[in-house]
C-alpha cells in the first residue's frame, strides 16, 4: 500500500480517536488552541522523520552513482535489449535524481509529511515502465534503490502509526473548524438580513404615523364647504371636457378631407393653403383658430369647382352634397369650442389654486406605496433568513455530531 493510500486510510477508518473530550470545545479559536497543542506534540516526531529522511536520501543518491556506474557493455546481452536498457535506466536516472532534489526542500509539519508522500506517488507512477525496463539486466543495483524508497515509505509509515490517535483528532479539529467558519458565516449572514428586517419595519412605521397625520388633515379638510366645493368643480371640468372631446370628434368628420386635398392642388394663397392644411391636420383646433370662419368661402369655392367641372370626381353629386355645409353649423361650433375651452380653464384655475389638499392625497398615495414596496422586501427577507436560518440549525447538527464521534 502506497504512502497516500495509508493517509487515505487513516482519515477514512476508525476516525475516532482515543480521547473524545479533547474535540468538545466551545468555539473555532480553542479548537485552534488544541490543533496547536497536538502540532507542539508532533513537533518532534516531524524533526525526526526529516532527519532520517535526509539520511536515505544521501544514501539513496549514493545508490543512484553506482547504478550510473554500472557498464553495460560488460552485460552479455543482446544490443537491442542493451539500448533499450540503457534509455530505460536513463530515463529512471533522471526521475530518482528529481525526486531526492525534490524531497530536500525544507517542508515542516503536515506540508512536508503530505508533500513527501505525493512525490513518492508521482515518481512511481512516472517509473513502472522504466524500472522494470531497466532491471531486466540491472537488477541487483536497481532492487536496492527500490529497498531503499520503501524505507522512505516505512519511516513515513512508522510515523503515521505512532501517531495516528493525533492525526485523527486533528483533522477532526481542522473539520470541525471549517464548520464553525461556515457556521459563523451564516449566522452573520442571518444577522445582518436581521437589522436590515428591523429597520425596515421601524421605516414602516414611520411612514404609516406620517401617513396618519396626513389622513387626519385631509378627512378635516374634506368635511369642508371648500372640499364639497371642489368636487362639484371637478365634476364641472369633467364634464366640459367631455363635451369637448365628443364636440372634437364631430368637427373631425364635418370637413371632408378629400375634397380639401383636391383643394389644396388648385389654391395658390399661402395663407389659404396654410389654413387648409391646418385644417386637414387638425379640424377642432384650426376652427377654433378661425375667428373669419374661411373655411365657409372655401367650402363655397369648392362647391363651385365641382359644378363647373374643374372638379372631376367619380361620384360627383356625392362630392357637390358633401361640399354644402350649413354656415350657422360652423358658427354654433366655432362657439361652443371656445366656449368649452374658456370654462374649462375657468375651472383648471380655480382647482390650481393649492389648498394643501391635492398635495396631501398625492403625499398618502406615494407613502402607501412606499409601504407595499418595502413590505415586499421585508418579506424577501424573511424568506432568506428563514433559509439561513436552517443552513445553520444544520451546521449545528454537523458539529454536534462530528463531537459526538
Amino acid at each position: 500500500m502506497g504512502i497516500l493510500s495509508k493517509l487515505k486510510d487513516l482519515f477514512t477508518k476508525n476516525q475516532t480517536p482515543d480521547s473524545k473530550d479533547n474535540l468538545i470545545s466551545a468555539d473555532s479559536e480553542s479548537l485552534k488552541k488544541d490543533i496547536y497543542d497536538i502540532n507542539e506534540k508532533l513537533k518532534i516526531d516531524y524533526i525526526l522523520l526529516n532527519k532520517n529522511l535526509q539520511k536515505i536520501l544521501n544514501n539513496l543518491k549514493d545508490d543512484a552513482e553506482v547504478l550510473k556506474k554500472v557498464n553495460l557493455e560488460e552485460k552479455k546481452v543482446e544490443s537491442r535489449i542493451r539500448d533499450a536498457n540503457e534509455t530505460a535506466r536513463k530515463d529512471y536516472l533522471f526521475s530518482l535524481e528529481k525526486l531526492i532534489e525534490n524531497l530536500r526542500q525544507e517542508k515542516e509539519g503536515d506540508e512536508m509529511f503530505t508533500f513527501t508522500s505525493s512525490e513518492l506517488n508521482k515518481f512511481h507512477n512516472q517509473t513502472k515502465k522504466s524500472y522494470q525496463y531497466a532491471s531486466l539486466i540491472i537488477g541487483e543495483e536497481m532492487k536496492k534503490i527500490k529497498d531503499r524508497i520503501k524505507e522512505i515509505e516505512k519511516l513515513e509509515a512508522d510515523f503515521i502509526e505512532k501517531n495516528r490517535s493525533n492525526l485523527i483528532k486533528k483533522q477532526n479539529l481542522t473539520q470541525l473548524i471549517v464548520k464553525y467558519n461556515e457556521k459563523e458565516k451564516l449566522a452573520s449572514k442571518y444577522n445582518e438580513i436581521k437589522n436590515q428586517i428591523s429597520e425596515f419595519e421601524l421605516s414602516c412605521d414611520n411612514i404609516k404615523k406620517q401617513i396618519m397625520s396626513l389622513q387626519k388633515n385631509l378627512d378635516e379638510k374634506k368635511s369642508s364647504t371648500g372640499y364639497k366645493k371642489r368636487l362639484e368643480t371637478q365634476k364641472e371640468l369633467q364634464d366640459k371636457k367631455d363635451s369637448l372631446r365628443s364636440l372634437e370628434l364631430t368637427i373631425s368628420v364635418f370637413f371632408d378631407k378629400k375634397l380639401l386635398e383636391r383643394y389644396l392642388q388648385i389654391e395658390s394663397n399661402k395663407e389659404i393653403i396654410s389654413l387648409v392644411q391646418e385644417y386637414l391636420l387638425n379640424p377642432a383646433l384650426a376652427l377654433q383658430n378661425d375667428s373669419n370662419l374661411i373655411i365657409i368661402e372655401i367650402f363655397q369655392n369648392i362647391s363651385e369647382k365641382l359644378k363647373d367641372g374643374s372638379f372631376n370626381f367619380k361620384d360627383l353629386d356625392k362630392a357637390i352634397d358633401k361640399a354644402k355645409i350649413n354656415r350657422q353649423m360652423v358658427l354654433d361650433y366655432h362657439h361652443r369650442l371656445k366656449k368649452y375651452k374658456s370654462e374649462i380653464k375657468i375651472f383648471e384655475d380655480e382647482l390650481s389654486k393649492n389648498d394643501g389638499l391635492e398635495y396631501e392625497i398625492n403625499e398618502i398615495n406615494d407613502k402607501e406605496e412606499s409601504i407595499k414596496k418595502i413590505n415586499t422586501e421585508i418579506s424577501s427577507l424573511r424568506k432568506k433568513a428563514n433559509k439561513l436560518d436552517l443552513e445553520v440549525k444544520d451546521k449545528d447538527e454537523d458539529i454536534a455530531s462530528m463531537q459526538k464521534n
